[in-house]
């Protein structure tokens, strides 16, 4: 109910359109905090991967949890583009659930 603040930050190792290794944090009131290390890693003109490891409270949560990403990125051509994501969340050793996704975009 009502409005949060919020903020975060990324280090950028390396080419920021290319391959690259970040380091960063964000947080938002009421919702959590998340640290993260993101390794992207482009494999050639029409195939990114970019493994993630994250640690957080969000959603609001009491304990902290760990979340391993992988994201694909795949140059369909003509500026359009293809990504998956799958990965695993846990906050303790008895609980934890996977994750997965995927989108299309356009770059211009």
């Amino acid at each position: 109910v009502g409005f949060s603040n919020g903020g975060g930050g990324a280090f950028i190792l390396g080419d920021a359109y290319g391959s690259n290794l970040t380091f960063g944090i964000e947080g938002a009131q009421v919702f959590g905090v998340r640290a993260y290390t993101k390794l992207v890693v482009v494999a050639n003109r029409w195939l990114t991967i970019a493994p993630t490891i994250e640690v957080t409270n969000m959603p609001h949560a009491d304990d902290v949890g760990v979340r391993l990403l992988g994201d694909g990125r795949f140059e369909l051509g003509g500026g359009f583009h293809a990504s998956v994501r799958a990965g695993y969340q846990a906050r303790t050793f008895a609980s934890g659930g996977p994750a997965i996704g995927g989108g299309l975009g356009y770059s211009f």
